[in-house]
């Protein structure tokens, strides 16, 4: 109440003397997310738009997602500035301590945001006068997005012949379709944007352009119409800002532009558990009567629950030797592992499994997928980042040690919000 009080004393004084708003008063901020891009293939990519925010503001090749590095943690790590074991959001599916499934999207995702237990962006802007908006490619990234005025995407944005389509090479027989209509999710959740704003006005927005995702998924990163998707998506942030320039007329907007993960090429002629068969249980430990329950994260990492933790010991020595696993992290004393799940900050009490798998990327997990991400090597961990903010980071400036940690700070820094909130974050802001 005291800062909207505050707000709109401003508003009287400046109305009353005549005085007019700068741009730099008033910014507006967007965070688009290009989601699953791969630095080095940005690189080669014809991106001039992206070039040019490059030369005009802050820019780093080897920013770091968080882990698991999947679209769903990623997010709302984007919009607390926290890792997965303080948000809570480590996949979709995980067991609590009675083995009883749960989700983190269901049954709705205003039910699921509930259970985020700590502060969002949004909850923070909107407190201090910022009308704040989500648009969800996937739809649950809305998981993180508690408080904002503006929630869409997902399934219910999209026509049916768009949509199921999503994850499939060709349509109609066509190759050449099927990779038409998946850049064109990008241009129809751009045009939910547009119909928001030419009727109301935002202060902040995120976006997810998750074209390059199911793009990556389904030919790999290594193909070229990932590099199509690349550029198409540098035309679609360009599409963005040409939007907001126009619907805000003399406002200065701030972007920070970035991904959720990067991508690594897999085998899809490999498949190790297909999905239409029993893909959550490993035959190895089946044949043991070990009850167990794996969850794939990202298509590169699993999460493995067993009923009885007892068993522990006998579960590893049958599951370490398996040529699809490359390293498996456990808080368990055994030996040879990678680590633990402390460690990689995917331990949130009650939601995490025994083991931590990383998947060896010359097979594919569930799904016969071209590409995937989820593990801790450097192609699914490091994403680039942008900040384009003119008055507050130096023009051809490199930013230092960055992840997406660091989004939510540096956004209330550029709003220039002070709240104690802001200090749970485990991020560091761009601009001072």
């Amino acid at each position: 109440m005291k800062t909207h009080l505050s707000l709109f004393i401003a508003f009287l004084i400046l109305l009353f003397t005549g005085c007019e708003v700068s741009p730099a008063d008033d910014p507006g901020v967007a965070v688009i997310i290009i989601d699953g891009l791969r630095p080095d293939k940005l690189e080669q990519a014809h991106t001039p738009f992206l070039d040019e925010f490059q030369a005009g503001g802050a820019f780093t090749p080897r920013a770091r997602a968080v882990m698991p590095t999947i679209t769903r943690t990623n997010f709302v790590t984007i919009a607390t500035g926290m890792h997965a074991d303080r948000h809570a959001v480590i996949g979709g599916n995980y067991r609590d301590k009675e083995y009883n499934e749960q989700r983190t999207d269901r049954p709705t995702y205003g039910e699921a945001q509930d259970h985020v237990p700590v502060p969002t962006i949004f909850e923070i802007l909107e407190d201090h006068g910022r009308r704040t908006a989500m648009f969800a490619m996937k739809g649950y990234e809305l998981v993180g997005a508690r408080g904002a005025s503006v929630q869409k995407g997902g399934s219910n944005i999209y026509p049916d012949e768009i949509w199921r389509y999503r994850y499939d090479r060709a349509v109609d027989g066509s190759e050449e379709e099927g990779l038409r209509r998946k850049i064109q999710m990008n241009d129809i959740l751009i045009d939910t944007l547009l119909s928001v704003i030419e009727n109301e006005r935002l202060d902040f927005i995120l976006i997810n352009l998750g074209a390059t995702d199911y793009i990556g998924h389904v030919y790999g990163p290594e193909n070229e119409a990932y590099m199509e998707a690349l550029e198409a998506t540098d035309r679609h942030v360009s599409r963005i800002a040409g939007m907001l320039k126009n619907q805000y007329p003399g406002r200065e907007w701030y972007y920070i532009i970035g991904s959720d993960h990067g991508f690594t090429q897999t085998n899809e002629n490999r498949v190790v558990l297909p999905a239409d068969n029993n893909p959550n249980r490993i035959p190895e430990l089946a044949r043991r009567n070990i009850e167990h329950m794996l969850y794939e994260r990202g298509g590169r990492a699993a999460e493995l629950y067993l009923r009885d933790s007892g068993r522990y010991r006998d579960a590893y020595d049958r599951i370490r030797d398996l040529p699809w696993i490359k390293r498996i992290y456990t808080n368990h004393d055994v030996p040879g592992r990678a680590g633990t799940f402390d460690e990689l900050r995917v331990a949130y009490p009650g939601r995490h499994g025994d083991f931590y798998i990383i998947t060896d990327p010359s097979y594919a997990l569930n799904f016969a997928n071209s590409g995937q991400h989820g593990s801790d090597d450097d192609t699914d961990v490091y994403i680039p980042l942008y900040i384009h903010a003119p008055g507050r980071v130096e023009p051809g400036s490199v930013i230092g040690e960055a992840s997406n940690l660091d989004i939510a700070p540096t956004v209330t820094r550029l709003f220039i919000i002070d709240d104690e909130r802001i200090v749970q974050m485990e991020g560091q802001s761009f601009v001072d």
